[in-house]
């Protein structure tokens, strides 16, 4: 079975979501492109697909609104671009690629922090 190819691809996060995914990411030692695929597909996977509301906010005068001061590159195969995309089109959400991303990384790293500081008490 041949391995599926990534494309690098950037989407827009915040600033302190990329401290902590770094923070989970030298604490578990796995690789930022297993940790990606990880979180896409545990969003994928999850009963509760909805985008967080306030990622859903475009306009940027709203006090909403999340700001997306930082870029993070994404090795991605066309499975997870699929399973993005799937999530993407549900009626509920209506957004771009980038803004699931976001909410997948956000999910899986607030619930991995709370297990990897378990560990270390």
């Amino acid at each position: 079975m041949e391995k599926e190819k990534a494309k690098l691809t950037t989407f827009c996060i915040n600033k302190s979501l990329q401290l902590l995914e770094q923070r989970i990411l030298e604490k578990t030692e796995l690789s930022r492109v297993a940790f990606h695929r990880k979180a896409i597909e545990y969003l994928y996977e999850c009963d509760d697909r909805q985008v967080h509301p306030r990622l859903l906010i475009n306009k940027r005068s709203d006090p909403e609104y999340v700001v997306r001061d930082a870029k993070e590159q994404v090795y991605m195969t066309d499975t997870m671009r699929a399973q993005l995309e799937e999530v993407r089109k549900l009626p509920y959400n209506q957004c771009n690629l980038s803004t699931v991303f976001f909410h997948a990384l956000m999910t899986y790293c607030s619930i991995q922090y709370p297990l990897i500081m378990e560990k270390e008490s």
